[in-house]
């Protein structure tokens, strides 16, 4: 944030460029703070002419050979033949600290400009494969598990703290009686004001879970005006509403369009589940370093390693599914979870490149048999 503020020294504003332009994942990570600190501050209309001639102006000067830079600086011979390495680095340095000043200095110009629009929003995804941590403008803190999205818009903070999930995340809120924090995903939506809760809605799972850790949430069907549905969750209780997916067919006049009417699937939630005196690190664990299992099937088991590591896992006898695990598993190679799970279970695994096979240990079977439900 000090870049952003133009208070950061040379040598900060060196090693901040230097992380920007180590990798693709990093300046991504850096247009996300970048967004954030902007949505707050500023409200200009964006100028993507703009903010795409200042990056290539930024990346033109990262890549002029050292070279030509020397050639531009007038030093005597004798001093370049003695010290060459020396002065590129130090001439390397200069520029570097230049060009980090030219995208601060942008934070006042179109670069970092965003739109006026109140309609526009920041997307934060966490692919298969990796994890994400996003801290908001309020203070309130977003860890999104792999294959998860989450959307929220540039008046976050100002007119509202809504954010738009698709997948799993654990929410820290930070406290504001004037504006209640949203989690809108698959037609339902978690209301809370100061609380710590965790959200899973895999589309393809047919649910949502909500897991409250600290705090209180109310959640409610979008889609219900009367809000019938509308809970109220305590401390480790968790809420799960089961998802109908249905085809409805959407009336042209009632949009007010002349197109022909189309067919459109909807979601919709059509059953609850609510369960009380639960473990609730057994659903958010998967942030940290080691996950709590109980009673964890190998079919939901196999859903989460899927995602965490980015692999598909095939299952050569289903009777595996079946298996019940409970207990700890440190994160660390998927070649390592597996050989922990075989210490665990009846089960033999085969990787290749993405595709795990797992497959029925018949001779160890037996030994297994109180974990089979």
């Amino acid at each position: 944030m000090r870049c952003f503020n133009n208070k950061a020294s040379e040598e900060e504003q060196l090693v901040a460029l230097e992380w920007i332009i180590a990798s693709v994942r990093n300046k991504a990570s850096y247009e996300n703070l970048r967004d954030a600190w902007v949505a707050e501050k500023l409200s200009r209309p964006v100028d993507h002419g703009q903010q795409k001639r200042s990056w290539q102006k930024v990346v033109q000067r990262i890549s002029v050979p050292t070279a030509s830079l020397a050639r531009k600086r007038e030093r005597p011979r004798d001093v370049l033949r003695v010290m060459p390495k020396r002065w590129t680095q130090m001439a390397a340095a200069v520029f570097l600290a230049f060009a980090l000043g030219t995208i601060v200095s942008g934070i006042l110009s179109g670069f970092f400009s965003v739109p006026a629009d109140e309609d526009f929003f920041y997307t934060v995804e966490a692919p298969r494969g990796a994890k994400s941590t996003l801290t908001m403008i309020d203070g309130s803190t977003i860890y999104l598990n792999a294959g998860s999205k989450a959307r929220y818009s540039r008046a976050y903070n100002t007119q509202n703290r809504d954010i738009y999930l698709e997948g799993e995340g654990y929410f820290i809120v930070a406290r504001n009686g004037n504006i209640p924090f949203e989690v809108h995903t698959s037609g339902i939506i978690i209301k809370a004001l100061g609380t710590e809760f965790n959200v899973k809605a895999y589309p393809e799972d047919g649910r949502v879970e909500t897991t409250l850790v600290k705090g209180s949430v109310s959640i409610a069907r979008s889609d219900d005006g009367s809000h019938a549905q509308s809970i109220i969750l305590k401390p480790n209780q968790k809420a799960s509403f089961f998802i109908d997916r249905i085809e409805v067919n959407e009336v042209a006049e009632q949009r007010e369009e002349k197109s022909s009417p189309q067919l459109t699937a909807i979601s919709r939630p059509v059953r609850v589940k609510t369960e009380s005196n639960i473990n609730p690190e057994t659903s958010a664990s998967w942030k940290d370093a080691r996950w709590v299992l109980e009673r964890e099937s190998m079919a939901s088991l196999s859903e989460k390693l899927e995602r965490q590591y980015d692999i598909n896992i095939i299952f050569m006898d289903e009777e595996l599914k079946r298996y019940h695990l409970t207990g700890t598993l440190e994160e660390e190679s998927i070649e390592q979870v597996l050989k922990a799970l075989q210490l665990a279970l009846p089960i033999d695994f085969e990787i290749r490149h993405k595709d795990v096979t797992l497959s029925l240990n018949r001779q160890r079977k037996n030994n297994f048999k109180h974990l089979l439900k």
